[in-house]
Formats: C-alpha cells, structure tokens, sequence
C-alpha cells in the first residue's frame, strides 16, 4: 500500500501515500491527512487545507520517526482520499 505515519518535531502525526523520497532524505507524500478526534471516534483531516496539488515534500530534518501505518488506518486512508470503499 505505502501508506506511512510521520511523526514530525511540531508534534503532528502525520498519515499519507508516499510518491518520492530524496537522497537527502525528504519525503514527497501524496495528499497528507492527520487524525482529529470527532464525535464518532478519530477523523481524518487535510494536514495543510491550503495546498493546492495535495502533493507536499517533508524536509528530513522535521521528521522525528516515520513507520508503515497500521493496516486499518492505511485503508481508511485510502477510502477518503481515493472515494474507494475497501473491505477490512
């Protein structure tokens, strides 16, 4: 899937697809989302509402950690960006 959480040194948790990674070590993600709790349990959220492409690159140096997003998360992730219902 590609489908990684990074954790960034603002503190943000941050869920997307990865489209490109830099020798240096940035990380070009394809429409980034974070978690927000909602009245139902956790949503998810543009992580910047402004963007115009959704493509968005994170310098190497604002990552704190980085790993696979756990499997259920992963497809909610691409249900809301992709319109795709998968089965869990």
């Amino acid at each position: 899937m590609n489908v990684i959480t990074l954790k960034l040194n603002s503190g943000d948790e941050v869920i997307g697809r990865v489209i490109g990674e830099e020798s240096n070590g940035d990380i070009t993600m394809c429409k980034p989302v974070c978690l927000t709790p909602g009245q139902e349990g956790f949503g998810m959220i543009p992580w910047m509402m402004s963007a115009q492409d959704g493509q968005m690159e994170f310098n190497r140096n604002s990552i704190i950690a980085q790993g696979e997003t756990i499997e259920e998360i992963a497809k909610k992730y691409l249900e809301v960006t992709s319109g795709i219902q998968l089965s869990i």
